[in-house]
């Protein structure tokens, strides 16, 4: 009788645990463990292989580990706009921006991100904003001088941010201002 009672309540815990989502993918594609699930409302997160959530159920997309950086995900939010998760489940990047580049386009741990304004900053391999998006371009350090990059605000200044994100020559130059005292 025991036994009868003990298996009941087993798959009616697996049965509530499993009905809020309407589909739970395979373990391991996203991260070691883990599983992307879907809820009946379309959102997705993340849970483990003891059901547990792991990230909440509040994304229409949740990006696989490895995708844009070894350590991080990307996610989206039901607004369109995107963040960064770690591999604790942790949001590290507030989905706040429209875009964010991979890592290593740019610099090999810093990545671009977008506005909803349409300006650029900086995030470093942690998911840590370097970089307020103030800039209308951010150009690969390195181009100019090493540990450099150029920089162009919305009234076409010119000037270079080092790899802390840190304005070390405020854009108030001329393009050919700055490729002048760097060459």
């Amino acid at each position: 009788m025991k036994k009868i009672v003990s298996l009941s309540v087993f798959v009616c815990l697996n049965f509530f645990v499993n009905a809020q989502y309407k589909k739970i993918y395979s373990y391991g594609d996203y991260h070691k463990d883990w599983a992307l699930v879907k809820t009946d409302s379309g959102n997705y997160g993340l849970i483990d292989q003891n059901k547990k959530q792991i990230v909440a159920p509040i994304y229409s997309k949740i990006g696989k580990f490895g995708e844009i950086h070894p350590d991080l995900a990307v996610v989206k939010s039901i607004t369109g706009l995107y963040g960064l998760i770690n591999k604790s489940g942790n949001l590290v990047t507030p989905a706040e921006y429209d875009k964010i580049e991979a890592f290593g386009k740019i610099h090999s741990d810093l990545t671009v991100v977008k506005s909803v304004t349409g300006l650029y900053g900086l995030i470093n391999g942690k998911g840590e904003q370097i970089t307020r998006p103030v800039y209308l371009k951010i150009g690969k350090f390195g181009e100019i001088k090493k540990d450099l990059a150029l920089v162009e605000n919305y009234t076409h200044g010119f000037g270079m941010i080092n790899t802390d994100g840190k304005e070390i020559m405020p854009t108030t130059y001329t393009l050919n201002e700055i490729k002048a005292k760097y060459r």
